[in-house]
């Protein structure tokens, strides 16, 4: 026993050892001699963990759950792959599976709350990690940053004491929360405690000397505290002008300033705060849904351009942005009926035409084409949108050559971008100019020749077109090797008909990643072909495990076991697939008739045969079947029945002249029972 488990306990010392790249090889190793293998998969899944690649991580520890040994811990650790995929809800679902037996996993499911912007879940978690925790400086940033954010929540509220009371609790837990620091002095400017909030912005100032933003604030208190000489000298150094600023004038050129420096977050809160107090403009909000825009959320953004269009769409700079966002985000039936309206408002230019020439055609809108195409074609004709829309087009018209022709010139105003290339690639297999469609592949390679998926798909296609060698001089210059490139080398030397290095780089592909399915396939094929069967069946069992839902492995088995003459094993397997996967599939259903006849079950085999006669006909194939369970039930008549039949209709099927060839040619003494009924004779 200690000898098959001979390369598992080698890799978890190395795991031990943090030695992970070895660890790995011999974990993979593993996997050959007993694919089900739970406590491998685990730490697998450790491994990919650590060395961030998530998806891996996350599809070992998937296995891992199939069983409920170290359930908590791997609930842990699936958790975390989850969270490195930032799929928040389901590692928030397995995190709280295991806080109960870890508490210190409270301190991500802070974190997830913490990225869903739920800042109270987010502390009530914190304060449920172990005290020894709570001193780490990873998790004291984290409750900062809480902190700081719960401040934010209250100061747009204008809950100014509860407010205060965070941004100090910030600053309390990390001295260098600076951003709590910027915050804790407006909101001081909002309770007109300026003395006070100098102060703060003071010290910021000797961090951040040549910052705007402080500049401005710092030059509005000392105006307020009349400090003329620390205000004469700040408006020399920095040339601020003063003329006669008002709270709300002073707040509006400070969220003005954050939003040219791209201090979107620190804006935002500004912004809020003149919206609520009704000191805004089409502008202001304009500027609050770029910054919305540009910190991620999206729908905050399209919300403040829905309230600016219930005061105006007069503003045609603000709707052609509107649009260009629903283009960008691929929006293209939304973007077709608001540029619709507002051409039919009279509140578009020529931008607003091209955004609703664009989005129709990507939408498959009804338009005037030719009308529009002339109209924008005097100032578009080289602009990339007009170009791409018309390529899509012709594209859709099946005007292969048009669009083949626009997507060159798109090419030629961008010829380094790869979606264009893509298209021409596409556009030029579909008209079967394969040399065409290797040439700009080639561009693609060139342009991305580190890219392992460019790498990949240019090399499997010259693959395809018969250039082998050129494939692998491509694929050996990639400076990243993985499972893929590996597989693909190994399939052109196959073409190349050199059996030893295919099989040699098949080797490496399936050892580097023992989950990749062509290579599991690839690998089970080459063991089968060598009557290896054993080796072929682990294969096999290992592709069910790994790939539960490619369904054909039991039917791999089923073969591969009626080949090793487990005859029962592989009627058990195959009934599960029927039931399972495919019931009352003719094909397998034929199959299991075959093994119970090998089995020497030959009542049941002569049962299923009957039942798919009376659903499918008098097939050949059936009936030779049937032929062979009268001959062993010594049934002669029924059996002199059917070769009648099939000599008079099916004379030239394959599987009746095999059974003349074996049972019916004069000479042959195949006839002469040696088996009892038990085997086939």
């Amino acid at each position: 026993m200690r000898k098959i488990f001979s390369n598992y306990y080698k890799a978890v010392l190395l795991f031990k050892n943090s030695a992970y790249p070895d660890a790995l090889l011999y974990f993979k190793k593993q996997l050959q001699h007993t694919p089900a293998h739970n406590p491998t998969f685990y730490y697998l899944g450790r491994i990919y963990l650590l060395l961030k690649q998530y998806e891996l991580a996350e599809h070992f520890f998937q296995i891992c759950q199939q069983k409920n040994r170290m359930k908590y811990k791997v609930n842990y650790y699936r958790g975390r792959a989850l969270l490195g995929l930032k799929d928040y809800s389901s590692a928030l679902y397995y995190f709280s599976q295991s806080a109960k037996q870890y508490p210190f996993i409270n301190f991500f499911i802070a974190l997830i709350h913490y990225n869903e912007n739920r800042f109270i879940e987010s502390h009530n978690y914190l304060l449920k990690c172990p005290e020894s925790l709570m001193k780490k400086s990873k998790v004291k940033l984290v409750l900062s940053a809480v902190f700081f954010n719960l401040g934010n929540e209250h100061y747009n509220q204008q809950n100014y004491q509860s407010a205060e009371e965070f941004f100090l609790a910030s600053i309390d837990i990390n001295p260098h929360a600076y951003p709590s620091y910027f915050q804790l002095g407006s909101l001081l400017i909002e309770k007109k405690s300026y003395h006070k909030a100098k102060v703060y912005f003071e010290k910021l100032h000797n961090i951040f000397p040549r910052n705007e933003p402080l500049n401005l604030s710092l030059a509005y208190l000392y105006h307020k505290t009349d400090d003329l000489a620390k205000l004469e000298n700040h408006l020399k150094k920095f040339g601020i002008e003063i003329q006669s600023w008002g709270h709300e004038g002073f707040k509006k050129i400070l969220a003005f300033t954050l939003y040219k420096n791209k201090k979107y977050k620190e804006a935002i809160p500004l912004f809020l705060q003149l919206y609520q107090r009704k000191h805004y403009d089409e502008q202001l909000l304009f500027c609050l849904a770029q910054s919305r825009l540009a910190t991620g959320h999206l729908k905050k953004a399209f919300n403040c351009y829905q309230k600016i269009f219930q005061i105006s769409i007069q503003h045609t700079t603000i709707n052609n942005a509107y649009l260009l966002l629903l283009i960008n985000h691929k929006m293209y039936d939304r973007c077709y009926s608001i540029a619709q309206n507002f051409i039919q408002q009279y509140v578009g230019n020529s931008k607003t035409d091209l955004y609703y020439f664009y989005s129709a055609i990507n939408a498959g809108k009804p338009i005037q084409f030719h009308k529009m195409f002339e109209k924008l074609l005097k100032t578009f004709s080289d602009h990339p949108m007009f170009v791409e829309a018309t390529a899509i087009y012709h594209m859709k018209k099946r005007n292969i050559d048009k669009s083949v022709q626009y997507y060159y010139k798109l090419y030629q105003l961008i010829p380094d971008d790869q979606y264009t290339l893509n298209e021409l690639v596409d556009l030029f297999l579909k008209r079967k100019l394969y040399h065409q469609a290797l040439y700009y592949l080639k561009k693609i390679y060139h342009l991305r020749p580190d890219d392992i998926t460019v790498v990949y798909y240019y090399s499997y296609f010259l693959l395809k077109q018969g250039f082998a060698k050129e494939a692998i001089d491509i694929l050996d210059k990639c400076p990243e090797k993985n499972d893929q490139t590996y597989f693909l080398v190994s399939e052109a030397y196959l073409k190349l008909k050199d059996q030893r290095k295919s099989f040699h780089f098949l080797k490496k592909s399936f050892l580097l990643n023992p989950l990749y399915l062509p290579a599991q396939y690839k690998s089970m094929n080459i063991f089968y072909k060598k009557n290896k069967y054993y080796s072929a069946y682990k294969i096999a069992k290992l592709m069910e495990k790994t790939h539960p839902q490619f369904k054909r492995s039991k039917i791999y088995q089923t073969i591969i076991l009626a080949k090793m003459y487990k005859f029962d094993k592989a009627i058990h397997t195959l009934q599960f697939f029927l039931k399972k996967i495919a019931p009352d599939h003719p094909y397998f259903t034929y199959l299991l008739a075959g093994l119970h006849y090998y089995e020497g079950n030959t009542n049941e085999c002569k049962k299923i045969v009957d039942e798919l006669i009376e659903k499918r006909g008098k097939q050949p194939n059936y009936l030779v079947l049937l032929c062979l369970c009268a001959k062993r039930n010594f049934q002669l008549a029924a059996q002199k029945k059917i070769i009648h039949y099939l000599t008079k209709k099916h004379h030239s099927s394959p599987s009746f002249q095999e059974y003349q060839i074996r049972y019916l040619q004069p000479g042959n003494n195949h006839f002469i029972r040696k088996d009892l009924g038990i085997r086939l004779p």
